[in-house]
């Protein structure tokens, strides 16, 4: 839990917080010792880069408004659900769902965008990205799961 707190937390809670919920059965040693355990055996290698981190870096590329963000958003937040997603790296979705939104958004491609990514994301497996992502944004105003509509 301190991990993860200091991991995610703004303000996470002191070392004193953990050893009082610990009834003091261990010491603030005992907690430092533990954490330095932990974090040796996974070789402080505690995060790897998410579709959203890698949308947030894209979107600074674009430089687009909060209109195009949440619906880039969206559309990543509907490829969670769907195991098919499964199959393209987190990079790859990110970009897709970029360049999704700015077919439905503002009805055309990103030019200068797609120009960058490829350098960096083969086209074909982009496009085969992009029509599952609208497959599953047309697809979700039928769908039983409605929680990401919902959200947005």
């Amino acid at each position: 839990m301190m991990v993860a707190c200091k991991y995610e937390e703004i303000y996470p809670p002191e070392l004193k917080d953990f050893v009082y919920v610990t009834a003091r059965a261990y010491t603030k040693e005992d907690v430092l010792q533990m954490e330095f355990r932990i974090l040796s055996v996974l070789s402080f290698d505690i995060t790897f880069p998410t579709a959203l981190r890698f949308l947030e870096r894209f979107q600074r590329l674009l430089n687009d408004g909060r209109e195009t963000s949440l619906f880039a958003h969206y559309l990543l937040d509907l490829a969670l659900v769907d195991v098919r997603m499964l199959q393209y790296p987190n990079s790859v979705l990110a970009a897709a769902a970029l360049c999704q939104t700015q077919r439905t958004i503002r009805g055309g491609e990103p030019e200068n965008f797609l120009r960058e990514i490829h350098k960096i994301v083969n086209a074909e497996v982009l496009e085969a990205c992009c029509r599952e992502l609208q497959f599953l944004h047309f697809g979700s105003m039928k769908s039983s799961l409605q929680a990401v509509r919902k959200k947005y």
